[in-house]
């Protein structure tokens, strides 16, 4: 179970460019006939921010073109991979969805580079994969389906249960709902074994689910010299674990320096 909350910015480092204050305009282009629109002007191949993102998919709704287009996806993360991502390192990417941000991801590294991408809604990984292609063909491209989480019993399975969409989705590691379906879990550690990666940058959003890899696979963070992570506030053993509380661990127990912050995205480094 995840709780979402707005946060206020503290920016540390070089100054980022700020989130176009379009809230507002944005709640009435966000209409699905807007996004229709948007997808047959561009035959779903629709610009968003130097990428051309792929959205043929039924499981990609009208809502989440305008988003696209509009620059209102994964805002802050894209901009902070621009800014920062370094282009010669191995990137593990969990969380990537349709892969939007692991094609910026893409563009930023050089031919050649590891991108693994981990993705456990399984219906989505045909179109992260065409989507990290089309826009990065240069990159070692590899997709893993499975959802890295930390089942406090180690059980080797956690339930998905998917949004209205199909792009957003929470796992449940508690009891089984009659929505949800099994995918296998996935240790970061073992991810990095099976792909022979050292070094690498750690670009992350699952949701909560890094609560249980700093308390059972803080070991994985070794080699991480990089981090783009958005934070969440989560419950974890009973408990609610913020999310300030897992940057306080990131920077105290495991070396990082915060080189960025906006709302709950961090860049980290060591």
């Amino acid at each position: 179970m995840t709780i979402s909350t707005a946060t206020r910015e503290v920016v540390s480092g070089p100054p980022v460019p700020p989130v176009p204050k379009k809230r507002n305009i944005f709640r009435i282009l966000y209409r699905a006939a807007i996004g229709r629109a948007i997808g047959r002007v561009f035959h779903d191949r629709i610009p968003c921010m130097g990428c051309t993102i792929e959205t043929s998919s039924p499981l990609i709704v009208p809502r989440i073109k305008a988003k696209l287009f509009l620059r209102g996806y994964e805002y802050v993360e894209i901009q902070f991979v621009k800014k920062y991502l370094r282009p010669d390192r191995a990137v593990i990417d969990l969380g990537s969805s349709l892969g939007v941000v692991a094609a910026h991801v893409g563009r930023r590294l050089r031919a050649g580079q590891p991108l693994i991408c981990v993705e456990a809604n399984p219906a989505l990984l045909d179109i992260l994969h065409a989507n990290v292609k089309r826009n990065a063909p240069h990159v070692q491209l590899n997709i893993v389906s499975g959802a890295v989480a930390y089942p406090i019993d180690h059980r080797s399975y956690v339930e998905l249960v998917l949004g209205f969409d199909n792009l957003v989705s929470h796992i449940v590691e508690e009891e089984p709902v009659p929505e949800g379906i099994f995918v296998p879990t996935l240790a970061l550690s073992n991810i990095l074994h099976q792909h022979h990666i050292g070094e690498y940058t750690l670009v992350s959003d699952i949701e909560g689910s890094e609560a249980g890899l700093l308390e059972m696979d803080g070991a994985a963070l070794q080699d991480c010299r990089q981090m783009i992570i958005e934070l969440h506030h989560t419950l974890r053993r009973g408990r609610v674990v913020l999310m300030d509380e897992l940057s306080v661990a990131l920077r105290e127990k495991y070396g990082f320096r915060l080189i960025a912050r906006r709302g709950s995205v961090y860049v980290l480094e060591k």
